[in-house]
C-alpha cells in the first residue's frame, strides 16, 4: 500500500492539515513547491505539487505551454528517483 499523498499548493497558507500522514513525502513536496515559487513567476500560483509514492504531480492551470514547462523544469532538481507527471491544464 502506498503511503497517502501529499498536496502542497503553491499558495498553501494551510499545510500542516495536509502533512499529518506522512511527513517525509511533505518534506518533499513543500521543497518543490518553494522551487516552482521561486521562479518568481506569478503565471505559477495555482499549481499545486503533490508527492505520492514515487511521483511528483503537478497540476491546475497556467496560462501557455511555456509556463507548462517552467513549472516542470523549475521541479527537476528534487525529481531524483521519482517521475514528474505534468497534469497541468493551459488556459485557453
Amino acid at each position: 500500500m502506498l503511503p497517502s499523498p501529499c498536496v502542497a499548493p503553491v499558495s498553501s497558507r494551510n499545510r500542516t492539515k495536509h502533512c499529518e500522514s506522512n511527513a517525509a513525502a511533505c518534506e518533499t513536496a513543500l521543497a518543490i513547491k518553494s522551487l516552482v515559487k521561486q521562479t518568481g513567476n506569478q503565471g505559477l500560483v495555482g499549481v499545486q505539487v503533490v508527492v505520492h509514492g514515487q511521483q511528483i504531480i503537478l497540476s491546475g492551470r497556467v496560462s501557455s505551454f511555456y509556463l507548462k514547462q517552467v513549472a516542470q523544469e523549475a521541479v527537476r532538481p528534487m525529481s531524483d528517483g521519482l517521475q514528474i507527471d505534468n497534469r497541468l491544464e493551459v488556459a485557453n
